[in-house]
C-alpha cells in the first residue's frame, strides 16, 4: 500500500523520518542554518536530534530507531549533548556509518547500542581543537584547561564503549595527527559491532553491464585510448595493458528488478497536501516535531570544534 504523504514525511528531506523511525545525522540542514557546512556536528543538528528522538520516544518507548551517521565532525559540546541522549534513550539505537566517520563523529558512532558501517567507511580521530588561543596568561590556562577536559572525556567515552583501554585512547586524542582508520580496522578495536556486506548484484547488472565488461574487444583500441590518456597527463605510458578476465557475480535471487509501472494511486496520494519544499524552513520543523505553532527555532553558535 503507497503511504500517504503528509507534512512530517517531508521531514525526510532534512534527515528526520519519523514513520520508520529513522534520524540521519551530520548531513546538510540548510533550512536550520545558512552557515552549517556538509556533514557538521553542530547546535542545530544536535538539538533537531534531540527533538526527534523525544518524539519518536513518545510515540513507541521501546522500539529501536535507526540512526545513520556520515559526517566530517564539528562542535564537540553537540557531540557530548548527542551522546548523552543517546544513553538516555528508552529505545536501542542502531547506528549505521557510512562515508566519513571522523573527529566528533567517531565519538558519537562508539555511543550506539549496536554498531554497524558500510565497508568503505572511513574513520578518523584527533585533538580536540578550538580557535587560535589569545589573551591573557589566564585565558590561555583556561583555555587549556578546558581542552584536556574534552580530551579526556573523549577518551573515557571510546574506553567504555570499545576493548581498548584508557591510555591507548588518550594517547591517540592528543596527537597532533589525525589518525585515519579503515573499517576492519576499528572493528579490530571493538568500536564496531558489524561491517555490512554488499548485496549480491549479479542479476541486477545482467545484460547491458554483463557485455560491456566481458565482451569481446578490441585491445588495439584499448591500448591506444592508454597511450592517448597518459600522454595527457604527462606520464610515461603502459606499455602492455592486460584486461581483467570475465567473471561472473554473484547472486541474490532475493534481489530483483521489479518493472511494474508504479500505481496512479501511488502518485496522487503523495502529491495530496504536499508542502513545498522551498516552503519548509526551521519553524515549520519545529512545529511538526513540537506540535507548536508559535516555537521559533534559535541557538547561539559554537566555537570549539573536533
Amino acid at each position: 500500500m503507497p503511504i500517504k504523504k503528509t507534512p512530517v514525511d517531508e521531514l525526510v528531506v532534512f534527515g528526520y523520518d519519523l514513520k520508520q523511525r529513522r534520524v540521519y545525522l551530520g548531513t546538510p540542514v540548510n533550512c536550520l542554518s545558512a552557515d552549517s557546512q556538509i556533514g557538521e556536528i553542530s547546535p542545530e543538528s544536535a538539538e533537531m536530534f534531540s527533538r526527534v528522538l523525544d518524539r519518536m520516544e513518545d510515540e513507541f518507548s521501546r522500539k529501536p530507531i535507526e540512526v545513520h551517521l556520515s559526517t566530517f565532525g564539528g562542535c564537540v559540546y553537540s557531540a557530548l549533548k548527542i551522546i548523552d541522549r543517546l544513553e538516555s534513550s528508552t529505545c536501542q539505537i542502531k547506528i549505521i556509518a557510512s562515508g566519513p566517520i571522523m573527529s566528533a563523529g567517531f565519538i558519537i558512532f562508539s555511543a550506539g547500542d549496536i554498531r554497524q558501517c558500510l565497508p568503505h567507511t572511513r574513520f578518523m580521530c584527533h585533538a580536540a581543537k578550538t580557535e587560535e588561543i589569545s589573551g591573557s596568561t589566564t585565558d590561555i590556562k583556561m583555555e587549556s584547561t578546558e581542552l584536556d577536559w574534552i580530551s579526556n572525556t573523549f577518551a573515557k567515552i571510546l574506553s567504555k564503549n570499545t576493548r581498548m583501554p584508557l591510555d591507548f585512547w588518550k594517547s591517540l586524542l592528543r596527537s597532533s595527527r589525525d589518525v585515519f582508520m579503515s573499517a576492519e580496522e576499528v572493528k579490530e578495536l571493538g568500536l564496531v559491532d558489524q561491517v555490512l556486506e554488499p548485496k549480491k548484484r549479479g542479476n541486477l547488472r545482467k545484460g547491458p553491464r554483463y557485455k560491456t565488461l566481458n565482451g569481446v574487444t578490441d585491445e588495439s583500441l584499448i591500448q591506444k585510448t592508454v597511450d592517448e590518456i597518459f600522454k595527457r597527463m604527462d606520464l610515461p605510458t603502459l606499455s602492455h595493458v592486460t584486461l581483467n578476465k570475465p567473471i561472473m557475480e554473484p547472486v541474490d535471487h532475493n534481489v530483483i528488478v521489479d518493472e511494474d509501472p508504479v500505481p496512479e494511486k501511488y502518485d496522487s496520494a503523495f502529491n495530496e497536501k504536499r508542502l513545498d519544499r522551498s516552503d519548509i524552513t526551521a519553524k515549520h520543523i519545529s512545529q511538526i516535531i513540537d506540535n507548536d505553532k508559535d516555537k521559533n527555532i534559535s541557538w547561539s553558535k559554537c566555537s570549539s570544534k573536533n
